[in-house]
């Protein structure tokens, strides 16, 4: 079997007695767009906006059961 990708003519080639084939083809990486970054300072705040929450509410609890 054979196909043409990008004008390039490719065949597929036979490995042995298996069924398999394969394609020996080059692929050149194009950069086409940048991908939007994710995590970052974004989450770093909100992970410590969430410790200071919590560590917060240790402090009420602990104050509650020392008044008790």
């Amino acid at each position: 079997a054979s196909a043409t990708v990008d004008d390039t003519k490719a065949t597929m080639t036979k490995q042995g007695e298996s069924d398999n084939a394969y394609v020996n083809m080059e692929v050149t990486n194009q950069k086409q767009f940048l991908l939007p970054l994710t995590g970052g300072t974004g989450s770093y705040l909100l992970i410590i906006v969430g410790v200071v929450v919590a560590g917060c509410g240790v402090m009420v609890l602990r104050r509650n059961k020392k008044a008790a």
